[in-house]
Order: structure tokens, then sequence, then C-alpha cells
């Protein structure tokens, strides 16, 4: 018997379940062509800030489109207006425009999905227009009016909408229209807490069926929808309050009138924990609910679901009859949260799987030439700086920037001494024709900012610190809502500072100073603000002001939100005289250290304009040693249990310049258990290398580009009493410092700056708490490209195994993870006795592939290791058999 291919072989599995139907009416057509809609939301870059005043981030939108295509899919949905806070453009309570550079930056963003071939779902507002929680409180008033009112909502129709279909009526990239998110949330009948004032459904039916009848005579080929938050509103074969479809062809023409204001499919969202098991669409067919349109789920967490593995949900989806799956959402991609953190590399797995199954339903491939995204690394630059352009086309017979030929995908980096314009112009083999520009401009010194990608520090940051100095005016650093919050830019060098600008949002503040310090120790008051009325602040100072910190510094509490800044810019130009400079370099931030050890004692420094005279160690404020010549660094020994403050100072013939200090803790000899990092669970670019000189021989090489993928887990770390304990990490570095996310028990700790010489095996220690039991700790990458050789807990009282009296309950045999895979996977299993165990691999056939273990074993967690990689791809078997179990799962290896 040949083997089966995967596709074929999942394609009969199908067929063999009940109660699933294929018709090409549950597709939608894209291109011309029927698809299963096998995509995500965007939903948003920068809520409702995506289009319209401000700046749209393309290169977002060009890493999203890109990943997403990369792994089979096809569709992404975004919003558009939302809440209706920059787009479309208001006078009062009228709607008059869509919004300066609305439809430019929506065509900037198709233009790049074409590029990728992804398809886009434009949602045009989302329940959030009604919400009482916003920065603007007429928002909800304006936003009520073109609901309720039928003349305000012509008005939009006009002067808003109908203007956007008309000049991009046409563009590939465009899929479908969806006029709401959730517009059940905002309605009297299902109304939210958060949301007022409410209107009836009478209300939201009107405005659909109106705004569709424009779309759609604006351009007779577009396809319009409308996205339900529950089958509740969407069908007619459900049982609750209110509940019935209220997006019918009938009642959407009852209420407005316009027989061509109707829809041409359903989207429709589900979140288990609200809607259960009789709502679900991944438990119930399509026909369940007597709808005579395709149905798109669009909103969902990829989370097991009554039965349903997240790994299950689009295949689910695809095999219930329905028309598209999207999962909540990119922007949510490097969270934290466990649930939203993990969907978006989830749903890549399961969309590709989806795509490798039935390409002929999935596919996307727009004909003819495409320019995608065609970029600056910035766009305003010093005399002498440099930039680099970047740029993505396909299909071009000829390409050239500013005349000369260049490759379709490729990056140029210039310095021009005068403002230049760079012009991207593509002809294919008919002779159509695409240009893009762009203009770098070159400043004044006077006008550089200088803060720009500089290390920052906050008080606390809801949303991070490094976003108010990124160049990035769509993201912002946000602190929460405390007394005396504040933030601060380190310049690396002194400037003599002449402007500060503060692009506030919403939450500004009213009362702040700003402050400037040489070494961030002693700040001196530059400026006092008592009545700041937040947007854009600039501060000019008649005197320049010498300065390598400057600060932001709250006085108050800001708003009911805190402080929330665009940007912190800072311009000025280099001193004359420049400060020395001096950090505490050993021992480490947060070292485990212990008394029966000596300590390296070490400062980096930094000359300015003079020679350095001189560097004094100080510990607690007591001189401990002196040095005149560098390297500064020595060996203290005279160790006692305690807690101490280090710091050191500087001088040379014009300043004295003292470090921040660093807190360190001298702690009795410690225990220790060793995780060896090949031992983890591995997931995206990591992969197991050896090298002799290597805890256990062998360590982690961690790839990838930051995006949050790339995973090393160590799980089942058992301590005997909750506490704090040491964390020490053994790592290598390849090409200069990296940062990555700790996670303890799948919350983050700290992002962690790994430092030191290249190609050299350094340590990392750091505090952590850990819980009394079982103990998670993950590494996830946040600049990749280093190595981990292992992970070490140090402390007292540990357990240096899986506790023994953990011992599970009964035999099981878990999933492998990850799954899909390639090339290695890890399995675990539990054993609730002392068990003669075979853990055996086999292929489709029943012939064996491998044997995993063969040896008797200890009650408890156990995990096994295995590598494909001389298999081809394909479904595989593995089976554990003990003498009172056996157990046969199923994993899936892509190459």
């Amino acid at each position: 018997m040949k083997y089966l291919s995967r596709a074929f072989f999942l394609f009969t599995l199908i067929y063999l379940l009940p109660g699933i139907t294929f018709s090409q009416a549950n597709r939608i057509k894209v291109a011309d062509k029927n698809l299963f809609l096998n995509g995500a939301n965007v939903a948003w870059v920068n809520f409702a800030r995506d289009i319209g005043p401000g700046n749209t981030s393309l290169s977002s939108f060009d890493s999203m489109f890109k990943e997403l295509n990369e792994n089979g899919g096809n569709t992404m949905r975004l919003w558009l207006h939302t809440n209706g806070s920059s787009t479309p453009e208001w006078d009062g309570m009228d709607v008059i425009g869509p919004g300066d550079g609305a439809i430019e930056d929506l065509k900037a963003i198709l233009d790049i999905a074409h590029f990728y071939d992804v398809s886009l779902m434009l949602c045009l507002w989302s329940f959030d227009m009604l919400s009482s929680n916003q920065s603007q409180p007429h928002l909800p008033q304006r936003a009520r009016g073109i609901l309720a009112d039928p003349a305000k909502t012509e008005l939009y129709l006009q002067n808003s909408l109908i203007p956007m279909v008309d000049s991009l009526k046409g563009h590939p990239a465009i899929g479908s229209w969806e006029i709401f998110n959730e517009a059940e949330g905002m309605s009297e009948e299902f109304g939210w807490s958060g949301q007022r004032p409410h209107v009836p459904m009478t209300d939201i039916q009107r405005f659909i069926n109106k705004a569709a009848a424009a779309i759609k005579n604006t351009d007779p080929n577009a396809l319009v929808t409308n996205g339900a938050w529950s089958f509740l509103a969407l069908s007619d074969n459900v049982t609750g309050t209110n509940a019935k479809n209220y997006y019918s062809d009938e009642e959407l023409i009852g209420q407005g009138g316009e027989e061509n204001g109707i829809l041409d499919f359903y989207t429709v969202h589900y979140y288990p924990q609200h809607f259960g098991v009789d709502l679900s669409p991944y438990h119930n067919d399509v026909g369940h609910w007597g709808l005579d349109k395709p149905v798109v789920v669009a909103e969902f967490f990829m989370e097991d679901a009554f039965g349903v593995s997240y790994q299950d949900i689009y295949q689910t989806l695809f095999q219930r009859g329905y028309a598209g799956a999207f999962v909540w959402q990119w922007a949510n991609r490097n969270s934290s949260n466990t649930r939203y953190g993990l969907s978006w590399p989830r749903a890549l797995v399961s969309m590709n799987d989806l795509k490798n199954a039935y390409p002929s339903e999935i596919l996307l491939e727009y004909p003819g030439l495409r320019l995608g995204g065609f970029f600056a690394s910035k766009e305003g630059i010093e005399d002498g700086d440099t930039v680099t352009l970047t740029w993505n086309v396909r299909g071009a017979e000829t390409l050239t920037l500013n005349g000369e030929p260049v490759d379709e995908l490729d990056s140029l980096d210039v310095s021009p001494s005068v403002t230049t314009t760079y012009t991207l112009i593509a002809i294919d083999s008919d002779n159509n024709s695409e240009e893009r520009e762009i203009t770098i401009t070159v400043l004044d010194p006077q006008q550089v900012n200088r803060a720009i990608n500089k290390p920052v520090y906050a008080s606390s940051s809801n949303y991070p610190a490094i976003n108010v100095n990124d160049g990035d005016p769509n993201t912002r650093w946000a602190s929460r809502s405390e007394d005396d919050e504040w933030i601060y830019i380190d310049l690396q060098a002194s400037y003599d500072v002449h402007e500060v600008v503060l692009v506030w949002e919403a939450a500004f503040g009213g009362n702040y100073n700003i402050d400037a310090s040489i070494d961030g120790i002693s700040w001196d008051t530059i400026h006092e603000e008592r009545n700041g009325t937040g947007n854009t602040e600039t501060i000019l100072f008649d005197t320049p002001e010498p300065a390598r910190f400057i600060r932001m510094r709250g006085l108050n509490r800001g708003t009911q939100w805190g402080y929330s800044l665009w940007e912190f810019k800072v311009l000025g130009v280099i001193s004359d005289i420049q400060p020395p400079q001096v950090n505490i370099k050993s021992p480490i931030l947060n070292a485990f250290l212990e008394v029966e050890n000596s300590i390296l004692i070490e400062a980096d420094v930094i000359k300015g304009s003079k020679d350095i005279n001189q560097v004094d160690f100080y510990l607690d404020d007591q001189l401990i040693h002196s040095m005149d010549d560098a390297p500064y660094r020595f060996t203290w020994d005279e160790l006692e249990i305690g807690s101490y403050l280090l710091s050191a100072i500087v001088t040379d013939d014009d300043f004295s310049i003292t470090s921040a200090s660093r807190n360190i803790i001298i702690g009795p000899e410690a225990e220790s258990i060793r995780f060896e990092a090949e031992e983890a669970i591995l997931t995206g670019d990591t992969e197991i290398s050896n090298h002799s000189s290597t805890s256990g021989g062998s360590y982690i090489a961690i790839e990838g580009n930051g995006d949050g993928e790339n995973t090393l887990t160590f799980e089942n770390i058992i301590i005997n009493n909750a506490g704090n304990y040491g964390l020490r990490i053994g790592y290598q570095l390849r090409h200069g410092n990296k940062a990555q996310h700790i996670l303890i028990n799948n919350e983050l700790i700290e992002d962690v700056q790994f430092e030191g010489t290249a190609n050299q095996w350094l340590i990392y220690d750091m505090g952590i708490e850990l819980q009394s039991g079982s103990n998670t700790i993950s590494i996830i990458d946040s600049w990749g490209w280093m190595d981990i050789d292992y992970i070490e807990i140090r402390g007292h009282n540990l357990v240096t195994s899986v506790a023994d009296d953990l011992h599970p309950q009964k035999y099981q045999l878990h999933q492998n993870y990850p799954n899909p895979f390639n090339p290695s996977t890890a399995i675990q299993f539990q054993l609730p006795e002392y068990s003669m165990v075979k853990l055996i691999v086999f292929d489709l056939l029943g012939r064996e592939v491998t044997t995993l273990i063969d040896e008797n074993m200890a009650p408890g967690y156990h995990e096994a290791y295995f590598n494909a990689s001389s298999l081809s791809s394909g479904i595989y078997l593995y089976q554990i058999q003990t003498k009172n179990f056996v157990q046969t799962r199923q994993m899936m290896l892509i190459k």
C-alpha cells in the first residue's frame, strides 16, 4: 500500500465525519475565486487612528501581511472609523469629509495587502462609537446623530462613505466592506453597560441598509457584510431575550427602504465563556442557524472550548461549512496575557495547515504588477546621517530608483547632504506602471530630535516607555493613574537643549516640570508648567540648557487615566564640553550573591572632554576602593550577609559624575537546580546545537526577528516553599547585546538585556519569585539571535527534581507540543507508580519508526523528545505501553 498524501488523507477523513457539507455557496468571491477566508483580525495597529490625521504605520501593515501570507492566510479584517475620534471629519455634529489623508492612507494599506496576496475586510464602525469612556466626550453624541437622525446619516454617506468607496473601488485588495463591529453592544435590546447612550436595533438596521446601498450604488461589484457579536442577533433558530436575525434582507429593507441595501454574507463572533455550546459554531454546522447566506466566524481566541482543541478550530469551521475564520488579533501577538499572546502564533500554524490541505479553496494570488511598501528608516536626518530605503515589488519588467535599476525586493542605504526625493518606478511587460516617492529631509542640526530611540525610563508603564521616542506618532507611553509619575530619556551625550516637545494623548499633564541632569542623579528644574492644555506642547529655552538626561515629572495624577504621551522630543546641538559617563557593570542587576564567594566589582567609564582623574567606589556611602587607571574593576571579598547600595563616582577637571546605585544582596551559600535548555519545550525558530564547552554538551540557538514566536519553556519546576529565588541563565551572544522576555508562570516578569563579549559563554543572574509546587519559566524572543545553555534556580530548601510527593493519580499520555512540528517535538506523560515503559513512534501503516523510551521509570511527570529531521512530512502515531496502560495519539510533521 502506498502512502496517502497529507491533503488526501485529511480530505478523506473529513468526508467520513457526519454532518459536514461542502458547497461553493459557503465561499466568498475574492479576485474571481470562491475562497474560504483563511485569516485574522488586524483589527488595528493604532486604535481608531490607522487612517486619517497623523502617520499610518505602514511598516507594521507590511510585517503582518507578509507573515499572514507566508503562513497560508488570505484575508485580514481592518477597522477604519471605529469610534469616530480620528475619521470621518466633523464640523460640530455633522460629517463633512472622510478625514484628512484617510483615503490616501487606506490606499497605501491596500497596496501593501495587494502585494502580499491579502484581501481586506474593511470594517467602518464599532460599538465603541457610543462608548461613554472616551477621551473626547462629544464623540458619543456625534455618533448617535448619524445613527438616529436620517439627515445626519445622509451627510455621513454623501460626505465620507461614498467618496471613500468611489476613490477606492476596483482596488483588488478590497474583499468586502463591513458596516459594524458588534453593533449590538450599543443597542437597547442587547446593550452593554459601557455604551451610553443606547439606540434601538431599528436605528442600527436602518443605518446598515442605507450604508450598504450607498456602497453598492457607488461600486456595484462591492461585497457588504456586518459583524454580529453572537448568533443571538443573527439567527431565528435560537432562543434568548430579543433573539432573532436582525440582518436578513427583509429586516434591513423594512427599516431603511433600500432594496439593494442588503448583506452579501454574514459575519459572527464567538467567545466560549459568554455563549457556551448552544451558540457555538465549533459544535454546530452552518445549516443549524437557518441562514441563507455564507457565514464567516470573524472573531475568536485560539483556545480549547468544550472539547474542541484550539489546534482544530480552523479545520472545524471549514468542515462545518462556514465561509471563513479570523483569529483575534495581530495587535496582541506579543501580549504577556496567555490568551492574547498565544492566539496569533497558534493561528498561523492552523492557517498554514488549512492551506496545505485545501489549496484550491484557500490560495489567493493576484495577477499583474504589484507595489508593496516603499519605506525609509527615518525621513528627517542631520547631514552625514544614513537612511535605509526598502521596497517590495512584484511583476515588474523594469524597476528603477531615481533612474537606476534595482531589484524587486531590496534595500539601499543613502546619505543625502541636501533634502532629496527618491522615486521608485515599476513597469510591467504590458507597459503598465506604478510609482512611489519618499522625501528625505536634511535638517538643520537645531531641528534634529536627539531623543529618537535613546534609552528611556518611566515610573510605570501601562504602555511601554520605548513608544514615546520611537519616532512613530501612532505609538504611546501611558503611566498608571498614580501621583507624581515621571518619564526620562538618556540622550547618551550632553546636548545644549533649546526645545522640548510633548505630544500628548488624551491623558495630558496639566501640572508638570521639565527637569535636566548631567548624571541622572542630580536634577535641575528647567521649566514649570501649571496650565498644560494637552495636544502638542512646545517648550522653548531662551538660553540652551546643557543636559544628558531630560525628564517630564508630573506633580499630581494628571487625568483619571494617568499620563499618556505619543512622543517626547528633545532638540539641541552637541555640547562643546562633554562630561564623563560611569555605570556599574558588575555585579549585574539582581545578581544572586553568596557570602562564600568573592565579587567582581566593575564600572564602565567613558571619558568626556577631559581625561579621567579618578574613579571611586562606594558601598552605602562608604568608600571601599579608588582607581586612577582603566580597567576600573577589582575583587571584593569582605562579604557579610546583608543588603547594600553600590555606586561609583568618576571625576575629571570639569565634572564629578555619580553612577546610578545598584542594590546588591549578599546571602548564604545557595542550593541550585539546573535545567538544560535542550530539554525545554521549543517553539518557532529555535534548534538544538552541540558544543563541548556547554553544560550537557548542547545548547539552544534562538533565531528569529523578535516576533515572540521563538520560545524556550521549562515546565514542572518544583519548589518546596514559595518565595524569592535566584534565576541564573547561561547564554552566549553572537552579534552584540540582545533583549528577551522572561515569563514566570505565564506572567511577564522582566525584559532582560543580555550583554557582554560576543561568542563567549556568560551568565545572567536575576531575582524571581516562585510559588510552592510546580512552576513554569519561559524565555521568549524580543530580539532573538542568541544562544541559551541552561537555566538554574538558586536558593534554599529546594527540591532537586520533580517532587516525589506530587505523584499523578493516573496514567496519561499528553498531546505532543508543538503540533504540528518541524523537526522536533516534546511528548509528556505521567505515571502513578513505578512502571516498565515503552514509548514508540509508528507511521500510519503501523510500522515502527523509533523507540523513544524502553526502561523502568519512577512515578511522576516525564518528557521525551522526538526529532524527525530524517522523516518526510505526514501524520505519525506515538504510543505509550506499560503493564497496566496503553494509549495512542497522533502528531503531524510539516516540512
